[in-house]
């Protein structure tokens, strides 16, 4: 089964089908500390945990509580072995375009920004247009969009 953490925890209770479960995999489980998060973990009675996240040191002091319910690191991996690992080539290829920011970016969050670029009709297009050549060329492009709209 996969659920989201909004899901097991509702009206201020935990679903009673947590428990039974023989093992539990958190992903981002650096997410742990939130107060549903926790709720929820506190009521897993699962033998085996595994916790998974590239961030297990917090800020805000609260990665205790990710070794308190997942248990300790069993395996890490930095980001310059893991790059060595992949056998393609990492490239930053620039595209320019002509966005502009809002008129005050004294003002603007960064919600403001999202909504800006996803709504930029000649930046979409060219983003369209590199899709389908590289499609056309027999790649396999993946895009990534935080907006449904976009």
């Amino acid at each position: 089964d996969v659920a989201v953490i909004q899901s097991l925890y509702q009206k201020e209770a935990v679903k009673d089908f947590v428990t039974e479960y023989g093992q539990v995999i958190v992903d981002e489980c650096h997410h742990i500390s939130a107060f549903t998060f926790e709720q929820v973990m506190r009521q897993v009675k699962a033998k085996y945990i595994v916790g998974l996240t590239a961030t297990p040191t917090r800020k805000d002091g609260h990665h205790p509580i990710i070794y308190m319910q997942c248990g300790p690191v069993r395996f890490s991996m930095s980001a310059k072995a893991m790059a060595e690992m992949n056998p393609f080539e990492h490239r930053v290829v620039p595209r320019h375009t002509d966005f502009q920011m809002p008129p005050d970016p004294a003002v603007v969050t960064i919600q403001d920004v999202y909504g800006a670029l996803s709504n930029d009709a000649l930046r979409n297009a060219m983003i369209a247009a590199d899709i389908v050549r590289a499609i056309e060329s027999g790649r396999s492009p993946l895009l990534l969009t935080g907006r449904i709209e976009h």
